[in-house]
């Protein structure tokens, strides 16, 4: 892996509230996504596994 060098402790990232709605940061959606992919992944886990 890569040394970070001095210069990593000055990243800043910023978003303009156009960009985060862009970017579908603004609604919930995500969560939900989230959640129903690992549930599908356990839910395989689970049936190879027993």
């Amino acid at each position: 892996m890569c040394d970070l060098n001095d210069d990593f402790e000055d990243l800043e990232m910023n978003f303009t509230q156009s960009e985060i709605k862009m970017l579908g940061w603004d609604d919930k959606e995500w969560i939900v996504e989230g959640v129903t992919f690992l549930l599908f992944i356990c839910g395989i886990i689970y049936l190879y596994c027993s």
